[in-house]
């Protein structure tokens, strides 16, 4: 308590976990080490006995490493009939998250009614080194020849996946919310809920200009969310029904696949490999038949929504 007005709520959490995997097949799992920190401070301010306001300052960071286990055989090999060896294509990984959020809301009581309003705010700051295939991923198939297995032992490879290049990025996102709403009771039995709520969903950006979004803004999430609780007359219990259009986000794991993309990156796609050099010898042949893959994001990606919508009916005990 600061006065008898207002209040000041602290909270801090620290996470530090390190998980060094159990491995079924050999090397095949990635040991991790995750590092996460939050911190709230909340003003509560009572204006009046119907008004209340919140302001909220928060700051978390989620710090996370893979990275193969000491014993790994190197990169992943794939054979027909056989269990996979080696670790995922995806690690190493080391990457953290910084996520500065502000929040504020009104509240106030005035007759039957008690009106909300408020917004949410959160900056994030995405930096680290994520790979699709540093480490590479080969795989041995049958052919008319050779089983899988004797392919194996002769080093007759079918296909490699390698990635050349540098990931490191720096992303950089806002995630905004708006909203108002009223709940409205006209009398002791009957309550109403009515809300609006306005996400935009804005485009990240790369502090080095090193990736390019092909989407644009998405400014026209409005959401609105209706609910209704009434008390039957005569003990016949209570019925309550909402609708609410939810939207979510643009979650990070899919903007950031663009960091794999060339000229930054080349993932190649190698058919019958020469495994003492498969890089060397892939890039040094002709241009016409190198391969690389790409991501692409559609131009018209928006955030995805859901209609949530319920009803229920609770009899009164009798």
């Amino acid at each position: 308590p600061l006065s008898h007005r207002d209040r000041l709520v602290l909270r801090q959490q620290l996470v530090h976990q390190r998980v060094l995997a159990f491995q079924f097949i050999k090397g095949q799992n990635p040991d991790t080490t995750t590092r996460s920190h939050q911190s709230r401070i909340t003003w509560v301010r009572e204006q009046s006995s119907a008004t209340t306001i919140n302001v909220s300052l928060g700051f978390d960071r989620l710090a996370s490493q893979l990275v193969p286990a000491n014993d790994n055989l190197g990169p992943q090999i794939s054979v027909g009939g056989l269990s996979t060896l080696g670790p995922n294509p995806d690690v190493p990984l080391d990457r953290a998250e910084n996520m500065f959020r502000h929040a504020a809301q009104l509240r106030h009581a005035a007759g039957h009614h008690q009106w909300t309003a408020g917004y949410d705010l959160l900056r994030r700051y995405l930096n680290g080194y994520q790979d699709d295939s540093a480490l590479g991923s080969i795989s041995f198939q049958g052919d008319p020849l050779h089983d899988a297995i004797t392919n194996m032992r002769l080093g007759a490879a079918t296909k490699m996946f390698v990635s050349v290049g540098d990931t490191h990025r720096r992303f950089r996102n806002w995630d905004q919310s708006y909203y108002a709403g009223d709940k409205w009771q006209p009398v002791p039995t009957l309550t109403v809920t009515l809300a609006l709520r306005y996400q935009p969903i804005s485009v990240p950006t790369e502090a080095n200009h090193l990736t390019v979004f092909p989407y644009r803004c998405d400014c026209n999430n409005v959401g609105p969310l209706a609910g209704i609780a009434w008390r039957l007359p005569g003990g016949f219990g209570v019925v309550r029904a909402g609708y609410g259009l939810v939207y979510d986000n643009i979650i990070q794991a899919t903007y950031q696949q663009l960091r794999f993309n060339p000229p930054g990156n080349l993932k190649l796609v190698i058919n019958n490999p020469y495994l003492p050099d498969p890089v060397g010898a892939y890039l040094s042949g002709p241009p016409s038949a190198q391969r690389n893959s790409l991501y692409i994001l559609d131009p018209n990606l928006v955030a995805p929504y859901s209609n949530q919508y319920n009803f229920s009916w609770e009899p009164a005990p009798r």
